[in-house]
């Protein structure tokens, strides 16, 4: 819907009357506020429990320095956005793009109230990184009843030695591959590793 609302706004295929246009783009409307409400639905029910869970995990990597606040950075109030939509549509034909809806959402990811994004140092955001990834984890395995295999990419450069040991140690009985181009690392790891050498892959 959103796709076709924004060709029709683009006006990228043969001109139309202005009144069909508009009759068009208020169709185009009344799917997209159905559906995006309940977009925004699913994403607040999703984040209910994804937030504490990565707020959690980040307040054990930090030893409590910093608190990890998760906000959803909504563009319209529950059941306004069909209203809004309509308020704007002039706007949006004179943009010639879709201005309001679910698609221009996202989170806020805050350290001791200032935008993480902004203020907070590369370890910091690192650390945010990774309690999203093991909060996302938590929840499928909440969700599905399965523990997902998780892959964790140089993950580990950016992190001081205490953030090193929490994340391998989170490890256990979880299928979870780390690489690192550190090897003395993983000294620190109960699993298996392995080193790729020459395109050769070893066991240490």
């Amino acid at each position: 819907t959103l796709q076709q609302k924004n060709a029709l706004l683009r006006r990228t295929a043969a001109p139309r009357p202005y009144a069909e246009t508009v009759a068009l783009l208020e169709v185009l409307n009344r799917e997209l506020a159905a559906q995006g409400e309940l977009v925004q639905q699913r994403r607040r029910a999703y984040l209910e429990l994804l937030g504490p869970l990565a707020c959690g995990y980040y307040a054990e990597l930090s030893r409590g320095a910093e608190k990890l606040e998760i906000r959803y950075a909504a563009r319209f109030e529950p059941g306004a956005l069909g209203a809004l939509l309509q308020a704007r549509q002039q706007e949006e034909l004179r943009a010639g793009q879709s201005l309001y809806g679910p698609h221009r959402e996202d989170l806020e990811l805050l350290l001791d109230g200032q935008s993480a994004r902004v203020y907070a140092s590369q370890g910091q955001q690192r650390s945010v990184a990774l309690s999203l990834k093991l909060a996302e984890a938590a929840a499928a395995a909440q969700i599905t009843g399965e523990q997902p295999v998780m892959l964790l990419d140089d993950v580990l450069s950016e992190l001081d030695d205490h953030r090193q040991q929490y994340l391998l140690t989170r490890m256990r009985e979880k299928q979870t591959f780390v690489t690192s181009c550190d090897g003395s690392s993983f000294q620190k790891a109960k699993g298996r590793v392995y080193r790729v050498r020459g395109g050769v892959l070893e066991a240490l």
